[in-house]
């Protein structure tokens, strides 16, 4: 039986979420005041519950989801703001994560939930509640615009903080970290996966440091900086390694294993530590499999790279393969880590309780790397109808973390790898990584400025391991290899225009590349899944074409991309944001 939180007081809600959206707009505060609500514990938990309602799944939301990394292509008639380019918003509707609603609601319990009435045990726990979804308010604003203004108090009409500059990144990321290493210090431990507790704060500052560290080194060279958040990332994630707390999810059958931790119906209590609870009935599900199966939904699929990033069962290098580039897709899944066919339809693919085997659908994925990662059955394949449990925080990000961290440090020893990327690998039925591991030229070419293999090996278990969980492209902003996210995306292999392939190796062609419709003949490709070419996109040139003419890749949105600019490693403030408040400066390049 799934525990939930609920938020049973409309007026809380209504105070925490209401209407407005404007920065320098003001809650009502005579709804809820210090001497009307804030005189129990039970009080203080009823308020913090509203601030869950922040907390969703990163690929249901329209902003700084997978689908704009390299990992995805979403297969829309036209290409998505990163690979245009991204364009300042002139709307205050939706503002582009300029939007700081819940922050007020945050800063107003800490300034009245401290009734001494209370016991001080339950005073402390819950203000690191408040301090916890603060830090993670604050992440988010500091990874999409850098500078920010850091406000710690109610803001009322008539304060000069209203009006005031953006504070420095190092200011606010300093705050982050010292509202989480409060949380971590006074939240209890007693509470359910689907509630915070001090492991959330110890693994959200492992995130945290990790990030600031990444952009220090690689954006302002600052290496100073950089090892001391690298430290704080180490120490945070070695913390709850060394707790015995969590555990990788590994009952011994590789090939099951990790699509398990995330299509199960209920969390899988050993690698969870925070997770976003649905029930059925309640209409408040996720969208996983609306996502990833609709025609309609963006057909998000994953690219080659990506799929090129997966080692060889044995532990290679996929690229190691004289032919890796020209295998057919029916050959290039064989033999691979056991993960990739749990995270995309390969032979054999059946859906959750169902005995029908299904190839990737061509006409959604037209990489033919269909998604299946978080995916149920069809009985949940419409809109929020899924209620399988979302995962927010796992151990194996905990166990990346650190791995990253120590070998940024220079510091990575054997041992380090054992208790972090190894339990992964075992997870996945693959060897060991040990520390003299070769260079691969596939790897080093997708990140230029680094040339320790041990740090390359740890950036592709990174990943295959959390792909599709809203990590990418953060990963790219902070390691500074934006032009990645506008690359030529690639997906399978076709030998040639006009021949049908099989796709399961079953001895029957399934699928066939076609230049027109027109050429699709009803005798002799009957039952054959077929990819138009030369369909023009929005942006003037192929919606679909192979990378060598009538043979090669596919290339989905084949226009020409333009070069990445570091600026875009921000986002910019929306105009009318800037003409409310003439003391803020937009984001260099914008």
């Amino acid at each position: 039986m799934k525990n939930i939180y609920k938020i049973y007081s409309v007026v809380v809600l209504t105070f925490m979420f209401g209407c407005n959206d404007d920065f320098l707009e003001r809650y009502p505060t005579t709804e809820i005041t210090e001497q009307n609500f804030f005189q129990s514990a039970g009080d203080l938990r009823l308020y913090t519950n509203g601030f869950y309602e922040t907390l969703n799944p990163p690929h249901s939301l329209g902003y700084g989801a997978d689908y704009e990394s390299d990992d995805m292509e979403t297969g829309n008639d036209e290409l998505s703001v990163l690979e245009q380019g991204r364009v300042i918003p002139s709307t205050i509707l939706g503002a582009d994560g300029w939007d700081w609603e819940s922050l007020r609601s945050i800063n107003y319990f800490l300034e009245h939930y401290n009734n001494e009435e209370i016991p001080v045990e339950s005073r402390q726990h819950y203000a690191g509640i408040a301090r916890f979804f603060r830090a993670w308010f604050y992440f988010d604003k500091v990874k999409t615009f850098g500078d920010v203004p850091w406000v710690n108090k109610v803001l009322e009409d008539g304060d000069e903080a209203l009006m005031g500059e953006r504070d420095s990144r190092t200011l606010v990321m300093d705050s982050i970290l010292s509202d989480l290493n409060y949380a971590i210090n006074n939240i209890n431990l007693d509470e359910g996966y689907n509630r915070i507790n001090s492991n959330s704060a110890l693994a959200l500052k492992s995130r945290v440091a990790l990030f600031e560290g990444s952009w220090q080194k690689y954006h302002n060279a600052d290496q100073s900086r950089s090892n001391v958040l690298f430290n704080e990332a180490k120490s945070a994630a070695k913390e709850l390694i060394e707790s015995g707390a969590y555990a990788i999810h590994n009952t011994g059958n590789s090939d099951e294993d990790y699509l398990n931790v995330f299509a199960s119906e209920e969390a899988l209590d050993d690698e969870s530590i925070l997770v976003r609870t649905y029930i059925e009935g309640e209409g408040s599900g996720h969208s996983s499999n609306y996502i990833f199966n609709d025609y309609n939904q963006g057909r998000r699929q994953a690219t080659k790279s990506f799929i090129d990033s997966f080692l060889m069962n044995d532990g290679s290098a996929f690229s190691n393969q004289s032919n890796s580039q020209n295998l057919p897709y029916s050959e290039e899944i064989l033999n691979r880590d056991p993960r990739l066919s749990q995270i995309i339809r390969t032979p054999g693919y059946k859906r959750l309780n169902e005995d029908l085997e299904l190839l990737p659908d061509l006409t959604y994925a037209a990489t033919g790397y269909q998604i299946i990662k978080y995916v149920t059955g069809p009985e949940d394949d419409s809109y929020v109808a899924n209620t399988n449990d979302y995962i927010l925080i796992r151990y194996a990000e905990v166990l990346l973390n650190y791995a990253e961290a120590v070998a940024e440090l220079g510091e990575l020893g054997q041992q380090d790898l054992d208790i972090s990327i190894n339990k992964l690998r075992s997870r996945a039925g693959l060897p060991n990584l040990l520390l003299n591991a070769a260079l691969d030229p596939f790897q080093s070419a997708l990140y230029p400025n680094v040339t320790d293999p041990m740090l390359l090996e740890i950036r592709r278990e990174r990943r295959v391991e959390l792909c599709f969980e809203g990590f990418r492209l953060d990963d790219v902003r902070r390691w500074k290899v934006g032009q990645l996210i506008r690359n030529e995306y690639q997906g399978m292999y076709i030998e040639m225009v006009g021949k049908a392939f099989d796709m399961n190796n079953d001895g029957n062609n399934d699928a066939i590349v076609l230049n027109n419709q027109a050429d699709y003949d009803d005798t002799t490709m009957n039952g054959l899944q077929r990819i138009i070419l030369g369909e023009d996109s929005p942006n003037g040139g192929k919606a679909i074409e192979l990378s060598s003419g009538n043979s090669g890749n596919i290339i989905l949105h084949a226009d020409v991309r333009p070069v990445f600019q570091d600026y875009e490693y921000l986002y910019p403030i929306p105009t009318p944001e800037l003409l409310l408040n003439p003391n803020l400066v937009q984001n260099e390049g914008y």
